[in-house]
């Protein structure tokens, strides 16, 4: 088992479920990071209300992000092969 705190996760987007105002709120939730390259830093912050006062422990631990036209392109099987788990909204 992998203790918690050394998970690396990768977020998975399925359309019209929320995934777009969860991903605000994480250190690598924009669509560039399935291709290794950074979001803007921290961009929790710009989530208004106290939400976005604080990163979370999902930002921390999430690697990359991937909304479904992504993953049809074959990179889920990529996050599969890069992290320890997969959160899918």
């Amino acid at each position: 088992e992998i203790p918690d705190d050394q998970r690396e996760l990768a977020f998975v987007h399925i359309g019209k479920s929320g995934g777009t105002t969860i991903s605000h709120l994480l250190r690598n939730g924009c669509h560039q990071s399935v291709d290794n390259e950074p979001c803007e830093e921290r961009r929790w912050e710009n989530f208004p209300g106290s939400a976005g006062k604080d990163e979370t422990i999902a930002s921390k631990r999430i690697k990359y992000y991937l909304h479904t036209p992504a993953a049809k392109r074959g990179k889920l099987e990529w996050a599969y092969n890069h992290t320890t788990s997969i959160v899918m909204v």
